[in-house]
This record gives C-alpha cells, sequence and structure tokens, in this order.
C-alpha cells in the first residue's frame, strides 16, 4: 500500500520495493512445519524480521528487536517480485478476505497499536492529523471504538472526501510551514465547539518515517486536559534511537530524531526560539494538562495476527481506504499513483511479472 510519507532512501541499490505484500505458498522449506502451513495456501507477511531470543523478542515486543530487524524493501529484498523467500515465523495464514484487503494488516495492526492503547471510549471525539493511509485507518478504527466526532487535518486538500466516506465529521487542510496560519485555522475552535470547550479526547498523530512533527503544537492545543496524543511511527531502518546507540542496520543520521526535530522546522524557531525551549514548551504544557504522550513504533507480531484476524473477521470496513488496484507491470502508472492516493494496492497479472532486475531499479 502507498503510504505518502517521506523516507530516506533504502540502505543500498539496487533493490525491489514492497515492505506490505501477502501471497500463497509455494513450497516449504525442510525445517517449517506442515501441519502450520500447505501449498497454495493464502498468507500475509509482516514487513520485518526480528531476532525471537533477545529481550525485547522473549517478552512479545517483536517491534523493538534489538539484533535481527530488518525490513523488507529496505534492508532486504520486497515483495514486488514473483517469488520470495520468507522466515515461517513472520508468515501468517488466512483464507476468509481478498487479498487488496489483506495487504492492509500492518497498517491496521499499527493503528490498533496506538488506538487501543489510548483508550477510545463510545461518544469521545479525535483529532486525526495527516491525510495518508494510516491516518485514514485511524478514522475507520476510530469510529470502530465508537468516537463520536472524528476531525481529521490535512496537509493536502485532495484526500478530504476519502476522510470523509471513512467516516470523519470534518475535514480541514493545513500548511504545516505557516504556525500563524495554523494557530488561526479554526481546527481548535472546531474541536472545542464541539466538546463542550473541553477539547479532544485523543489525537492520533501518525508519523511517517523520516518526517519531523510541524503539528504536535496544533496537537497539544486540541486535546483537552487528561487526554492522550499519540505518536504512531511507521517502520523505517532499526536506527531510530533505539536501545540507546547507533543502529549498524540502517540510517544512523535519524537515531537522534526526538531531540532535534525542532530544529529542523523553521516555523518552530521562530516561534520558540530554538529547538529546545520548544521541545521544553510542548513537555511543560503536556504536563500541565495532565495529557498522556503515548509513543507507538510499528506493531508487534502478535497486533499483526490479531488485525488480519480482525480484517478476516470483517470488523473493519476497509473499503474506503482502498483508492486504486494498480497493475504490478505499469511501472510508470505505479509510481504516479502512489505519490498521490493514501491507499494503493498493487495487483500481479497472471502471468509472471517484471524481471527482478527492473524492479531494482
Amino acid at each position: 500500500p502507498g503510504g505518502g510519507g517521506r523516507r530516506p532512501p533504502p540502505k543500498g541499490f539496487p533493490i525491489v520495493p514492497g515492505s506490505d505484500f501477502c501471497g500463497v505458498v509455494v513450497s516449504l522449506g525442510s525445517g517449517v512445519d506442515a501441519d502450520l502451513f500447505r501449498i497454495d495456501q493464502k498468507v500475509a507477511v509482516e514487513p520485518r524480521s526480528f531476532c525471537s531470543t533477545c529481550f525485547y523478542c522473549e517478552r512479545g515486543q517483536t517491534n523493538l528487536c534489538e539484533t535481527g530487524a530488518l525490513l523488507f524493501g529496505w534492508d532486504m529484498d520486497g515483495g514486488c517480485q514473483q517469488f520470495i523467500s520468507v522466515n515461517h515465523k513472520i508468515v501468517h495464514t488466512f483464507s476468509n478476505v481478498p487479498f487488496k484487503q489483506a495487504v492492509l494488516t500492518a497498517p491496521v495492526a499499527s493503528v490498533s497499536y496506538g488506538m487501543t492503547k489510548a483508550s477510545i471510549f463510545p461518544g469521545d471525539a479525535v483529532l486525526v492529523i495527516g491525510n495518508h493511509l494510516r491516518a485514514l485507518l485511524g478514522v475507520t478504527f476510530a469510529r470502530c471504538l465508537g468516537a463520536d466526532f472524528v476531525c481529521v487535518v490535512g496537509q493536502r486538500g485532495e484526500n478530504g472526501a476519502t476522510a470523509i466516506s471513512c467516516g470523519a465529521s470534518k475535514y480541514m487542510s493545513l500548511d504545516p510551514s505557516d504556525m500563524e496560519a495554523m494557530e488561526m485555522s479554526g481546527v481548535v475552535s472546531a474541536v472545542m465547539e464541539r466538546t463542550e470547550g473541553r477539547g479532544a479526547d485523543a489525537v492520533y498523530y501518525p508519523v511517517e518515517f523520516g518526517e519531523d512533527l510541524p503539528f504536535l503544537p496544533l496537537a497539544m492545543a486540541s486535546v483537552r486536559p487528561g487526554g492522550c496524543v499519540i505518536i504512531a511511527w511507521s517502520w523505517g531502518s532499526d536506527s531510530v534511537g533505539l536501545h540507546g546507540r547507533q543502529s549498524t542496520t540502517g540510517h544512523g543520521q535519524h537515531a537522534s530524531r526526538m531531540d532535534d526535530m525542532a530544529t529542523d522546522s523553521s516555523a518552530s524557531q521562530s516561534q520558540a526560539g530554538g529547538g529546545s525551549a520548544w521541545g521544553r514548551g510542548m513537555l511543560e504544557s503536556a504536563s500541565a494538562k495532565e495529557v498522556r504522550i503515548i509513543g507507538v513504533r510499528g506493531f508487534s507480531s502478535a497486533l499483526f495476527d490479531q488485525a488480519l484476524r480482525w480484517i478476516e473477521g470483517s470488523l473493519l470496513d476497509l473499503g474506503p481506504v482502498l483508492t486504486q488496484m494498480v497493475p504490478m507491470h505499469s511501472w510508470e502508472k505505479i509510481k504516479e499513483t502512489l505519490s498521490a492516493c493514501p491507499g494503493v494496492v498493487l495487483q500481479p497479472n497472471e502471468n509472471p511479472i517484471m524481471p527482478v532486475e527492473e524492479m531494482r531499479s
């Protein structure tokens, strides 16, 4: 699926793209339990590997794996090819759901991780920041949990209709580089008016790997005292400052992202006179309002399987999110569509798709 976010380039070129994919089993390795998998069985594959033996993996927190984390399409060849060999421990079987929905398991798992931590209740008001795939799924999930009012704030206007079709009560488009316009936008006023002056019970802020947090001041201004702000990071290479060290498997320059996130934003600097003051102001605001800041990174293997069961059981309406189905051989169309649409599924032909060498280019 297309996410619309900004990422640094893959670790090494050439590489086959495709982090979220599913398919059918065509062969089993000698160490795979034949009782768990069968030939021609439909499977969805987690986008990221894990070691199973480190401190975090043994506790079920595979998204925080210390040693074995590699991302398909970034650290190793991804799923945009006719055949791919994957470790059985990241493979999950399904049957009663089409591929075009099963391929959304990873973003659904990411959204569910943050949303369930937020403890959203029926009747709550939720502000969703963003107009890419995970933001739109956040709207769907908030409605599923019973949220009565869901306001979406996006950086561009073209996905407003999609947000409304996913269940948004209101859609507003803002320019994150213009802080004054953001303050005068009426977003906070709209949220306050709907909530009798209290503010949103929860703010869901999905962040693509490599992005700054330009909307964080808006999130803090919109959330009610005692509410929560969910900052949900997507997958990147294993280099986002985990475990107090630079990663050797990815882009080490992003290890201090949270320390310098404000210094990359000229708007934030003009507001507070520097990154440190800006960050301190956010912490003071959160403390004074007793706001819970909930940070999530990807999802665990167990959450991936749970999300697949939710999709299989039709507990989420994913129809509005699926905006385009694009044949995998139409490479120029793929590049054009991924940059413009929030939910794009690449569909292989019955005949063998383009050679791996061409995909890697």
